[in-house]
């Protein structure tokens, strides 16, 4: 699925406009380091899958995510991105379809880049912790109370040159109360035959107890 790019605002015709050195130095960077490498250009050159580490976890317990991207074709490509965490966006989504959980956005303002081989895939795992509202996807933090009990998918999107790529988990439950070990019904059975041997061994104790034998006569 992709997403129109927004509008960009016009550039002043004025012949007078001056560019901050540190605009202008940006742009010389990103021109150098674009030049001479393969572009993402498309979404079809690359495979995006997402998976957690588990189907089930209990309450609190952190929910890992693993991002594989693949590049799909024989060439090298370079990814470029304007800040460090603004490409990789998650959502988490209750059985209802209802957006419970989002990744944080932003990062430090620079230049960065993805350099994948010739159908070379590359995995980054990140984390929720299960609370509700905004979460840092490095460490799993989030700033809001735990979600309640029940199944949840989580959404990935990635920011391919302007081309949003996006991946979903397969339901994973929370809040899953560990079970309890139960017996076998041949377990049950030995168990039951036990019990009732040593029950007869001490009700005949306690009436060799009450009644003793009378010694044989010399």
């Amino acid at each position: 699925m992709s997403y129109p790019s927004p509008p960009r605002l016009p550039i002043p015709s004025s012949s007078n406009v001056l560019v901050p050195p540190v605009v202008l130095l940006v742009a010389v960077v990103g021109f150098v380091l674009l030049s001479g490498t393969a572009v993402a250009g498309d979404a079809a050159r690359f495979d995006v899958t997402l998976t957690t580490d588990a189907s089930a976890y209990e309450a609190g317990e952190l929910v890992r995510l693993t991002v594989t991207r693949c590049n799909l074709t024989s060439e090298t490509i370079t990814v470029f991105g304007s800040c460090l965490g603004c490409r990789d966006q998650f959502e988490i989504f209750d059985e209802a379809g209802v957006r419970v959980a989002e990744s944080v956005i932003g990062g430090i303002l620079v230049i960065v880049s993805d350099v994948f081989g010739p159908e070379e895939c590359k995995s980054d795992v990140f984390a929720w912790d299960q609370g509700s509202g905004l979460f840092f996807s490095g460490d799993g933090q989030s700033d809001g109370q735990p979600v309640p009990f029940g199944s949840y998918t989580a959404l990935y999107r990635w920011d391919v040159e302007g081309v949003v790529l996006e991946a979903v988990t397969a339901p994973f439950v929370l809040g899953e109360v560990t079970s309890i070990p139960t017996m076998s019904t041949t377990g049950l059975l030995a168990m039951c035959l036990v019990l009732a041997l040593a029950g007869g061994w001490l009700s005949l104790r306690r009436r060799r107890a009450l009644h003793p034998m009378s010694e044989p006569p010399a």
